[in-house]
């Protein structure tokens, strides 16, 4: 690489919850941010189309020390699935 290329430094982002669910470790590598957006797989019902839908961020973390890929946020099983 000539000298006077520079690569760029992604800095480390602090997650705003949770630690890793595998090891403990604290989650500041962000791998991929994709915004917010509605739960999969959650249909509506007629009566539901004109409310405002939940969304929920889609920002995933990987651990620094055992390298999971993990969302920081995310919602239990009882509210995905106990419609």
């Amino acid at each position: 690489m000539p000298p006077e290329a520079k690569t760029a430094e992604i800095p480390a982002i602090e997650s705003a919850g949770a630690p890793c669910r595998f090891c403990g470790a604290a989650l500041t590598e962000s791998f991929a941010d994709l915004g917010v957006s509605p739960a999969s797989n959650a249909y509506l019902a007629q009566e539901d189309l004109q409310r405002m839908e939940p969304f929920y961020p889609l920002h995933a973390f990987v651990c620094g020390s055992c390298f999971l890929v993990q969302l920081d946020e995310f919602q239990s099983p009882e509210q995905l699935f106990g419609r």
